[in-house]
């Protein structure tokens, strides 16, 4: 009588990605290494992509032109829909192309604003 054997088969594992043994660390400023470039791009493909805050440029110009938004406000509102933004990349999208006078107008009543609303 014949028997047959019957090989089980183990599933296959996916490959995992090398790993670093550890992330370079440094005691002192002096003794710091760079990274190697391999473990800084796959860092860097991990990342998320970001969008660059000229993107929402029509955005900050209708809180700030027909809101009446502040730059922080702005920037506040912008965090609250995960955008990566703060008051003074705000203000530099928002003057972007002005000349240098109405942008320091645009800087002074902002400023203005913020001393009222925090009744200094």
């Amino acid at each position: 009588m014949l028997k047959n054997k019957v090989k089980k088969i183990q599933p296959v594992k996916p490959e995992a990605a090398p790993q670093p043994a550890a992330t370079p660390t440094a005691t002192s400023s002096s003794e710091q290494e760079p990274w190697p470039p391999d473990l800084l791009l796959a860092q860097a493909e991990q990342e998320s992509v970001r969008r660059a805050l000229s993107d929402y440029a029509a955005v900050i110009q209708t809180l700030r032109d027909e809101k009446n938004f502040t730059f922080r406000e702005i920037a506040h509102w912008l965090q609250g829909r995960h955008v990566l933004a703060d008051h003074n990349a705000v203000y530099r999208e928002y003057t972007k192309g002005m000349p240098d006078e109405m942008a320091q107008g645009e800087a002074l009543a902002d400023e203005q604003i913020e001393q009222e609303e925090s009744g200094q």
